[in-house]
Formats: structure tokens, C-alpha cells, sequence
């Protein structure tokens, strides 16, 4: 892996193959500055190569057969890698692993580099799984693959941070707490009214003319952090309502208006 291939050095590869000395391939890591750096250091371990840098002052001619790694398989597609059994050292791997995941738990760590981690740590514990989608229409498979990508991100957060009941029960369970608390206050009343309301809302719409029995209900869970995060736009929707002097509602489009705005005629309420 390389940033860039002289015209000599291809030649020389291509020679070798032909002459079936030795099979190579020359291909590119994604990303760039520190995400390539670090793909590149995850790949090193995960086989046991040495990774080289000329700022540290590496060499090509200081590299040995031992300097080498290895691994079981290796696939090469247009647009990814993937490689199996690397021989990797278990005490280097262990030890990176956990200096990723310390990465994680730093507190200044954003949640977008905190997302790439984990996808370094899954790769390292050779958890790979390839998901096929397809279709006849490029419309269906588009839409095919977004609702996969979208599952797998909810798999993720599942096992990250956890998961409690699905189907806006969880919400049902929060909200059913806000009446045990008492307020003298008018406005702190009219606050947890609404905050109330709104944590009920997603329980009925999901439950309203559905045929869910008590068992299929039981099935459905949901991440933590979904939770989480319709909590936190709950209560800032509410404070919002509380702090404003006017509020603006948008009514929502009956079967009719639906049906007016799929042939481009504009609403209005």
C-alpha cells in the first residue's frame, strides 16, 4: 500500500507476475491525514507488517523478508479490502485495541472520530460480515441500501450503549413518572403537561389501528441513545414553547392535500 507508484516499479511488478516469480498488487488506503495514518497502523498490526514512514526516518532498503506480514486471505475488489487470519501478535493487537478504545472514552473526542474508532475496533476483532443488496431497479436498490446502512448504525448503537424497550414504550414509561412530580408553579405545571404529551405521542401514533399482540411488542427494542436523543428534542421543544411569545403550527396534510401536493399543486393552511 502506497500513496503513489513510480513507472519503473510497475514495470518491475509486472514483470515478476509474468514471469510468476510472485503475485503483487498495489492499491491505496482511503482517507486522509490522521484516518489514513491510522488505517494504516490498524493494518500493520492486524498482520504483523511493519509499517513504514519516511518521516521517522524508514527506508525501503533497510526492509527484510521478516518486515513482511501475513495473513490467511486476502480480497481485493475495486473499492475495498478485506483480509482474514492476519498473523498478528495477540499482546500488540490487545494493546492497540485498548489505545483505541481509551480514544473513545476521552472526554474531548467528538462523536463523529468516536464513531470511527469503534469501526477500527470492529475491524480488528475480525468481525466482518459482507451484505449483498440488489435489485432490478437502481431506485429499489438505493432505497435497499440506505434501510441496511441504517439497520447496521442502529446494531452499532445497540451494542455501545445499550438498548431498551422499542415502540415508544420506553417513552411511555418516562412520561408516566412526570405525574408523580408535584409543581406549585403554573408555568412548571403547563412545562411538564406538555413535556408529558409529547413523550406519549410516539406510543399512540405506533399503536393506533396496528394489530400488534403483547408478544410481537416485547420484541421491539430500541438503542439507548435513541432514547436519549428524543428525550433531550422533548424538552427542547418544550422550553422553546415556554420561553416564545408566538408560535407558528404547521397543520398536518389530510389524504386529500397528499394527494394535490404528488401532482404539484402548493398547500397552504
Amino acid at each position: 500500500m502506497t500513496e503513489e507508484v513510480s513507472k519503473d516499479v510497475l514495470t518491475i511488478l509486472l514483470h515478476n507476475m509474468d514471469k510468476k516469480i510472485f503475485r503483487a498488487v498495489v492499491t491505496s488506503m482511503d482517507g486522509i491525514g490522521k484516518k489514513k495514518e491510522d488505517s494504516l497502523m490498524d493494518l500493520a498490526t492486524y498482520t504483523g507488517t511493519q509499517c513504514l514512514d519516511i518521516e521517522r526516518g524508514d527506508n525501503l532498503t533497510n526492509v527484510k523478508l521478516k518486515s513482511l506480514g501475513r495473513a490467511k486471505e486476502i480480497r481485493i475488489k475495486k473499492d475495498h479490502i478485506i483480509i482474514k487470519e492476519g498473523e498478528y501478535k495477540k499482546e500488540q493487537l490487545t494493546q492497540h485495541i485498548e489505545k483505541i478504545q481509551s480514544k473513545i472514552e476521552h472526554v474531548e473526542t467528538n462523536e463523529y472520530d468516536k464513531d470511527c474508532h469503534r469501526e477500527r475496533i470492529g475491524k480488528l476483532n475480525g468481525k466482518v460480515a459482507t451484505i449483498y443488496v440488489g435489485s432490478v431497479v437502481t431506485a429499489d436498490r438505493l432505497e435497499l441500501k440506505r434501510n441496511v446502512e441504517s439497520a447496521i448504525r442502529v446494531g452499532r448503537n445497540m451494542l455501545s450503549s445499550g438498548v431498551v424497550p422499542g415502540g415508544g414504550k420506553a417513552l411511555q414509561i418516562v412520561s408516566s413518572r412526570l405525574k408523580e412530580m408535584e409543581c406549585t408553579s403554573l408555568e412548571r405545571k403547563k412545562a411538564i403537561e406538555m413535556l408529558y404529551s409529547c413523550l406519549q405521542k410516539p406510543y399512540i401514533l405506533l399503536h393506533s389501528g396496528s394489530n400488534f399482540d403483547l408478544q410481537e411488542e416485547s420484541s421491539i427494542q430500541d438503542p439507548v441513545a435513541v432514547l436519549i436523543t428524543a428525550l433531550e428534542q422533548a424538552v427542547s421543544m418544550v422550553y422553546e414553547w415556554m420561553t416564545t411569545e408566538a408560535v407558528m403550527v404547521s397543520v398536518a396534510p389530510d389524504r386529500e392535500d397528499m394527494e394535490l401536493m404528488k401532482q404539484g399543486v402548493p398547500i397552504m393552511r
